[in-house]
């Protein structure tokens, strides 16, 4: 039989590759979502993008978000799913226009902490289309963890 007891068709290899290109695709949407926050960072507070999502995070919610303790995906957000996120700025006019916004689902909640101005213009426009968003999200580990504990 193929694969037999190295578990079927394609086997342990097969999965391990499997595995390595999603926690590839992963690190690219970490890479990608730290990028859109170099425009935020404000030295010496913030060393990195990294330290300025976590500011951003912390001002939104509270608690820091980071791939030890989240899941991160890109999805496509049709215009009735835009309407549904939470965004904190009202102004329309964006600093740059460039997708992916990058969003924080927390408790059934999509805010976006890349991407406010984007979301405002494109819900404005007379036929608003759907756009591309990197949504980041705790895992249930992470929801327990220490790190996702409001900060004092």
């Amino acid at each position: 039989m193929a694969g037999g007891a190295a578990g079927g068709v394609g086997g342990v290899d097969a999965w391990r590759n499997h595995r390595r290109l999603i926690v590839n695709q992963e690190d690219e949407l970490w890479r990608r979502a730290r990028a859109a926050f170099e425009g935020h960072r404000n030295p010496p507070r913030d060393p990195d993008a990294q330290a300025s999502l976590n500011r951003i995070a912390a001002k939104c919610l509270g608690i820091s978000f980071d791939q030890t303790n989240c899941t991160i995906r890109e999805t496509v957000l049709d215009v009735d799913a835009l309407r549904r996120l939470t965004v904190s700025r009202t102004e329309a006019v964006p600093n740059r226009y460039e997708e992916p916004i990058v969003i924080l689902a927390f408790k059934g909640v999509q805010y976006v902490i890349d991407g406010n101005r984007r979301v405002n213009a494109w819900l404005a426009q007379a036929n608003p289309q759907p756009r591309r968003a990197i949504v980041i999200e705790p895992t249930e580990a992470g929801y327990t963890s220490w790190m996702l504990r409001p900060r004092s």
